[in-house]
């Protein structure tokens, strides 16, 4: 018999991710005895050479987080897992954005999509680059206004109020 869990996903898959986004009910909640063991890529004593050269790029890249999320189960396609890492680096990196900005534009679409794991990642790395506290609490709560304090900036002045607002459309 199909469990109860499975069948209210399949018949209201759209208010239970509604439900989710809105945090009403924890994801891990609805997919505990769903799905098996995520697969997390090959280890990395078993990784040949194209796999093990981009493995120590992606690690000596991201030295706070290494290698992690996504990018291990990628690396069974080297090819993939260094596109990947090098579309993450520009993205993040490599914009005219700046890194204030660019925090707070992942952290806008984090809380839009719910992913709590983006979240918690890019809170910490917002306020490395200067983000206050009150912004990222702001930015979490889904705040339509957060207090954006730009100090004579006018750059952020536009800009930073502007990310929540693209991303909700």
């Amino acid at each position: 018999k199909m469990p109860a869990r499975v069948r209210a996903v399949g018949a209201a898959g759209a208010h239970l991710r509604r439900a989710v986004s809105r945090r009403l009910v924890p994801y891990r909640e609805l997919t505990t005895g769903l799905m098996g063991e995520r697969y997390s890529g090959p280890p990395r004593e078993q990784m040949d050479a194209s796999q093990a050269a981009i493995y120590d790029e992606i690690a000596r890249t991201r030295p706070r987080t290494g290698v992690r999320g996504p990018f291990r189960p990628w690396l069974v396609n080297p090819a993939l897992a260094d596109g990947a890492q090098r579309l993450g680096r520009v993205v993040r990196f490599e914009t005219s954005l700046g890194a204030r900005l660019t925090e707070v534009a992942i952290l806008t679409v984090a809380t839009h999509h719910a992913s709590a794991v983006e979240r918690r990642i890019h809170e910490e790395e917002a306020r490395t680059v200067g983000v206050p506290d009150a912004i990222v609490a702001a930015l979490r709560a889904g705040d339509a206004a957060p207090p954006f304090d730009v100090a004579g900036d006018t750059e952020e002045a536009v800009r930073l109020p502007a990310a929540p607002a693209v991303v909700r459309g």
